[in-house]
């Protein structure tokens, strides 16, 4: 029979729920031997301040049907066998959560069937041991491990090995508590980090997709956190046969004003980099220097790769019309400054990567790009093996790349670029001995890769002296004031990949890109303002 109870004192509620065996999460710890289990709550904010309305609804254990439901399983963890018993209740409370933990203000009402079946007042023991939950103390400890990066294996030892000592297993052999275990066991690892992530609104069962799509979509959104909302400058979902990739454009409040203060008429620095989430992702940050020349991150831009491309070229998977659209849209949702002008740098500087250097010119027509020193070198250093392949080891092989590193570090490189050809040209006189040929045709494939950076004033510019000159005069800064390389924007690709996220990553499993985002935006840029 329905029974609907409403009470006119709280003991005397209080009383009805004892008598039931009923606990309240978070107030009375359930006892494993009770057969009521709480199968679903609800929490409701009153207008009255701090004031919140919980529903809890009450299912027998002995009704449970393991095999149905959404997520059914295949072996039965419930410890009392399932007879078909109807008994639920519903229970409804009002709790005041101004102060640390929660007030129980009032019981409303219990209400349901609360009679269990005959074949259920017969089952008097459980069919199997019960499963305690872990002891709260020892769960906040783990929880407090794994917020620091700890790994699962790590915080498994440590975590039994402080509950031995706080809780020796002595006290609680003769007293034995039947409400929680103190051993921790792998798999509250697991039960952890579903905590951590419902924590930030991320539920059990969702996909990161679907996560990212509820966040950001442009008819109602609803993300875990209005910063979300606030730093979201750009949202393309992935739809097939509509759009080809998904795209996210990211950025503070406090990112756009660095922005507008180090970045406007000076520097920008622009990196792209992947395996940062497990993901089929691309992240391409912009970044500004201040007045210290410290780097700040100032957007975010999050790009999927094709749904044809392979997992080795999702890192390529990108064209110059898909960084100059990024761009755009981000200089547009820049909006105006006091003085009506749109966001407008004076010197970029990028890897060799000509995909964003065209996007940059475009966008910004006037403005100044500068090669990444470190990668020019780098290159340089490769195409150098490349053509002295031949050359034994020797003190010759290595006055030839002294004198050819000295070259490129020459302001008027094009005149110079001359001279050396027709010195290594004599090496190839004949008379010579073959040691010194094989050093003229070296240096000379050498050379004849170096033109390329030669082929145009523009690209001379973007990697030479010369460059870093006219940046100077045009920033109105010496010149060692002027960024050679992307070190900054390096270094901080090397931290979002390692101690940022690292309390992210489970076993050293990159995180999925929906936490990586929300942590992105609630934890790690919030560090640098």
């Amino acid at each position: 029979m329905l029974v609907f109870q409403s009470f006119h004192g709280p003991a005397r509620a209080l009383d009805r729920i004892n008598e039931l065996g009923l606990h309240i999460p978070e107030l009375y710890a359930r006892d494993v031997s009770s057969k009521w289990a709480v199968q679903h709550s609800k929490k409701t904010s009153l207008q009255k301040g701090s004031f919140w309305r919980y529903t809890f609804l009450y299912q027998c254990a002995c009704g449970c049907d393991h095999t149905a439901g959404s997520t059914p399983s295949i072996n039965r963890q419930i410890a009392y066998l399932d007879v078909g018993c109807n008994a639920f209740i519903k229970l409804v409370t009002t709790f005041d959560s101004s102060s640390p933990g929660r007030n129980l203000l009032a019981i409303h009402n219990i209400s349901g069937l609360l009679t269990h079946s005959s074949a259920c007042l017969e089952q008097k023991t459980a069919s199997r041991d019960a499963r305690l939950p872990l002891h709260p103390e020892i769960r906040l400890y783990a929880q407090s491990l794994l917020q620091k990066g700890v790994s699962g294996p790590a915080v498994y030892t440590q975590a039994n090995t402080w509950s031995k000592a706080t809780y020796p297993p002595i006290q609680h052999a003769f007293n034995p508590d039947p409400h929680y275990r103190y051993t921790y066991l792998p798999h509250d690892t697991t039960s952890l980090y579903r905590s951590l992530r419902l924590k930030k609104g991320i539920s059990q069962r969702s996909t990161a997709h679907e996560n990212i799509h509820t966040w950001f979509r442009q008819d109602n959104p609803s993300p875990p956190s209005p910063e979300l909302t606030s730093a979201c400058l750009f949202y393309q979902p992935y739809i097939l046969d509509e759009t080809d990739r998904f795209i996210l454009i990211l950025s503070t409040s406090e990112q756009r004003t660095a922005a507008w203060n180090h970045g406007h008429h000076r520097t920008i620095l622009a990196d792209l980099t992947f395996g940062f989430c497990s993901a089929r992702t691309n992240l391409w940050i912009l970044m500004v220097v201040d007045d210290q020349f410290r780097g700040i991150p100032v957007a975010y831009v999050i790009f999927s790769a094709k749904a044809n491309t392979s997992e080795r070229g999702v890192h390529g998977d990108y064209n110059k019309a898909l960084v100059e659209l990024i761009l755009g849209k981000w200089v547009d949702a820049m909006g105006l400054n006091a003085a009506g002008e749109k966001f407008c740098p004076f010197l970029g500087v990028t890897d060799n990567d000509v995909r964003e250097r065209h996007a940059m010119s475009t966008i910004w027509p006037n403005i100044l790009l500068l090669l990444c020193l470190f990668h020019t070198w780098q290159a340089w250093k490769n195409g150098l093996n490349r053509s002295l392949a031949g050359i034994p080891i020797s003190e010759a092989r290595t006055s030839v790349r002294k004198r050819l590193a000295a070259f490129c570090m020459q302001l008027y490189a094009t005149a110079a670029f001359r001279a050396e050809q027709d010195y290594f040209k004599t090496l190839q006189h004949p008379g010579r001995t073959t040691l010194e040929k094989k050093l003229g045709s070296g240096g000379l494939k050498f050379l004849q890769y170096l033109s390329s950076y030669l082929a145009s004033r523009d690209l001379w510019l973007q990697w030479s002296r010369a460059g870093v000159i006219q940046a100077a005069e045009t920033l109105g800064i010496p010149e060692k004031s002027v960024p050679r390389t992307t070190n900054h924007l390096e270094s901080h690709n090397g931290h979002i990949k390692n101690d940022y996220f690292a309390q992210h990553q489970h076993g050293g499993q990159l995180p999925r890109a929906d936490v990586w985002i929300i942590a992105l935006v609630t934890e790690v840029i919030p560090d640098f303002f």
